[in-house]
């Protein structure tokens, strides 16, 4: 269905994956920091971190809870963020992200 809503990161899924206590705490970090980042930047629809007692194992990140920029930095650069952590980037600086979205905002201002 075009258009529809979808699950773009929850915690409780990625940790399903195993029960190891420290995986845990990292997925739990990368929701908050991931909800912080959001937030910060104006590419949520509303404030994440602060939703309901804010990030803990329910939270999901959805399609609906970001804006069409937020969606498609998500969509590019995601990904690359989350194997740098697994690469040793501090799940907490926000920094990586920050440049990645500084460098996201000037490409799409120099194609318009």
């Amino acid at each position: 269905m075009v258009g529809s809503d979808y699950t773009i990161f929850a915690v409780s899924f990625r940790h399903m994956i195993t029960a190891d206590e420290k995986f845990w705490s990292k997925q739990l970090a990368i929701g908050c920091t991931l909800a912080k980042f959001l937030d910060t930047n104006d590419l949520a629809v509303h404030e994440l971190s602060k939703v309901e007692g804010g990030v803990d194992a329910n939270f999901v990140l959805r399609k609906s809870d970001v804006t069409g920029e937020g969606l498609a930095f998500l969509k590019k650069q995601l990904d690359p963020w989350l194997k740098s952590l697994d690469r040793g980037v501090d799940v907490d600086d926000l920094r990586p992200l920050e440049r990645r979205l500084k460098k996201f905002r000037e490409a799409n201002a120099a194609m318009k």
